[in-house]
């Protein structure tokens, strides 16, 4: 990996993580697509081949790659959390695609490793389109600028205050 630029890996390069991926390639400044992952291999190859990254077998091995900083994922929705945990705990930063997990638990367990360790993690929930999301003195609006594990935990326990309650 070259100073400048930062390595990005992209789990799932179906429609959406394909985007990812070409936006990293090519749109982002300081940013160098580094590998993809597939569990369709072929589709994968094919998407590393076209924008110029390395194919990796599987999650293991992309993770396991020095030059990738920042992972992005993109697959199936059931795999979101698993992967989000995986490359969490390896100290990776994440753009995680909606939805972070398929049930609450899953997604305690995403922020949890996000507030244990260092990496970032952002959710992909593009709202432009949302009239409160437009409105600027909305608070969906301001939160949207700052999503770490952090602020998504707080902003979390400010919208649902009774979540501890109601799971004794």
């Amino acid at each position: 990996m070259t100073r400048d630029r930062i390595g990005v890996g992209v789990v799932g390069v179906g429609m959406m993580g394909r985007r990812h991926a070409e936006n990293a390639a090519q749109w982002i400044p300081g940013a160098r697509l580094a590998a993809v992952f597939d569990a369709d291999r072929a589709l994968a190859a094919r998407v590393g081949r076209d924008l110029d990254a390395d194919t990796c077998g599987s999650l293991e091995e992309l993770l396991g790659r020095d030059d990738i900083l920042v992972v992005v994922i993109a697959s199936p929705r059931e795999f979101h959390a698993e992967q989000a945990v995986a490359a969490l705990s390896r100290g990776r930063d994440v753009l995680l695609e909606k939805p972070m997990g398929l049930s609450l638990a899953d997604c305690d367990r995403v922020l949890a490793t996000a507030e244990r360790g260092s990496a970032r993690l952002q959710i992909g929930f593009m709202r432009r389109y949302d009239p409160a999301q437009n409105d600027s003195s909305s608070p969906a609006c301001s939160a949207n600028h700052s999503w770490s594990g952090r602020s998504i935990a707080t902003a979390r326990r400010r919208t649902c205050p009774n979540r501890a309650a109601s799971r004794t």
